[in-house]
């Protein structure tokens, strides 16, 4: 799943459910090659390749996942990545 032991470590005291915990990851590393907030208090999620601070939302319904972005250039619009 290419998650590092200290992501995994600090999933045990984060307090999220597994699902959004584990696909802002992938997102973050995989799909955009970018950073995580360095805490959950930053007001962002993840920093992309080209530097744009986005917060994602992560819907689950059934076995359907829905996931929306907000980036900090597009503050109040939202971006559907994929469901």
């Amino acid at each position: 799943m290419h998650l590092t032991e200290e992501d995994v470590q600090l999933y045990f005291t984060d307090g999220r459910r597994v699902y959004p915990y584990l696909l802002e990851r992938r997102i973050a590393y995989e799909l955009l090659d970018g950073t995580l907030a360095p805490s959950e208090g930053a007001g962002w999620d993840v920093r992309d390749a080209q530097g744009r601070n986005g917060r994602f939302v992560v819907s689950l319904k059934g076995v359907s996942i829905s996931v929306q972005a907000i980036w900090s250039d597009r503050v109040g619009a939202s971006m559907r990545l994929g469901s």
